[in-house]
């Protein structure tokens, strides 16, 4: 279910019913030749779909733009970064207003596999904030969370109204040991979508140096299914009711 296509009944019943919602965040930057400059919006948004087809939860429209630091590339060869600062007051506004909306369970779903990188700080540092002044905000004077007893009326779910995770999990990314670690954008896209993954290179026998240094299980199709699978399947398993 998407968000931007529910009505308003739609969206209250949603809510009611505590479903969860997913927000897919990702930047704009080449990832060398054979990958498309959106490989990790298309991929974290389609996966995000896939999910919410297998069990009950809501995907809202994706924060784009993400602050990518220009570490791959710069605009002039398709990187957009804008300043850290302005997108994540952007994405706290957006997710304070979801909040208010009256979701409780907001999972920002962070394209890129590494959780510590710019994008994924970024969105953290956003949800952080909203959880401490959410707190201020319901009544709860400021030092609550060094007094035991207000802490536990303030509860956990303070902080879990708006968790930051990978959108692929920890134990499906490949390991430092790995000398050859599979592009994790590229191995979905060749599931979801082949053509944004360089497979029309690779007919045509134009593979850049990268991809013929992958090995030849991460870039075939069977594994791109697996993957994708196994992706789905984590999401689906974590978002099961409490």
């Amino acid at each position: 279910m998407l968000l931007e296509e529910m009505h308003p009944q739609q969206l209250h019943t949603a809510v009611a019913g505590g479903l969860p919602l997913l927000v897919p965040v990702a930047g704009l930057q080449p990832h060398g030749a054979h990958l498309a400059l959106g490989g990790s919006l298309v991929a974290v948004r389609e996966v995000c779909v896939l999910i919410a087809a297998r069990t009950p939860a809501v995907v809202a429209p994706a924060l784009h733009y993400g602050p990518t630091g220009h570490a791959l590339a710069g605009p002039v060869d398709g990187s957009v970064s804008p300043a850290t600062d302005a997108f994540g007051a952007y994405a706290k506004g957006v997710l304070g207003d979801l909040r208010e909306m009256g979701w409780r369970r907001i999972y920002v779903v962070v394209a890129d596999q590494g959780h510590g990188n710019l994008l994924a700080l970024t969105c953290a540092r956003a949800a952080a904030e909203l959880a401490v002044e959410g707190a201020l905000e319901e009544g709860f004077p400021r030092g609550w969370y060094a007094d035991q007893a207000l802490r536990q009326q303030v509860g956990q779910d303070v902080w879990e109204r708006v968790q930051v995770l990978p959108l692929v999990p920890a134990q499906l990314r490949p390991t430092a040991a790995d000398p050859a670690p599979p592009d994790g954008h590229r191995v979905l896209l060749l599931a979801l979508r082949p053509t944004l993954a360089g497979t029309d290179q690779a007919a045509a026998g134009q593979a850049t140096e990268e991809e013929d240094a992958q090995p030849a299980a991460a870039t075939s199709a069977k594994a791109a299914a697996n993957l994708l699978e196994a992706v789905v399947a984590a999401w689906v398993a974590r978002l099961a009711p409490p």
